[in-house]
């Protein structure tokens, strides 16, 4: 959340960063209950904001042709519950929908897979 903003409602001050109402807000901040946001997984036919900026993070340039889009503001199973795309999205074509799956698995980051030693295997075997 910004804490700082700039106004003309202040007489012939211009610019006023009050440090106390940034502390104020944080400290509220922490203290308010979050709320949990569901996080939904669409169809590789769907592009967000968020999936295209998960590619780009990863300095891989994402373009695509607006006859390959269609703009949507939710699926048809989200607005029968009454729910929507954040920010809205695209449905894509099969072509774009590979494409970006190939891209997002370019992004991905190889895991360092660790094993379990003998001891640790011994100990599960006596485990429950």
């Amino acid at each position: 959340m910004n804490t700082s903003f700039i106004s003309n409602l202040f007489g012939n001050l211009r610019i006023w960063g009050p440090s106390e109402l940034r502390a104020a807000i944080l400290a509220a901040d922490k203290q308010a209950t979050k709320t949990a946001i569901p996080k939904y997984e669409y169809p590789n036919n769907v592009i967000t904001v968020g999936r295209v900026e998960k590619i780009i993070k990863r300095g891989i340039d994402v373009r695509i042709d607006g006859r390959s889009l269609r703009k949507i503001a939710a699926l048809d199973t989200q607005r029968r519950c009454g729910k929507s795309i954040y920010g809205g999205g695209f449905l894509c074509s099969d072509a774009v929908a590979d494409d970006l799956a190939a891209k997002e698995l370019a992004t991905k980051r190889e895991a360092i897979a660790w094993k379990l030693s003998e001891r640790e295997m011994k100990i599960i075997e006596t485990l429950e």
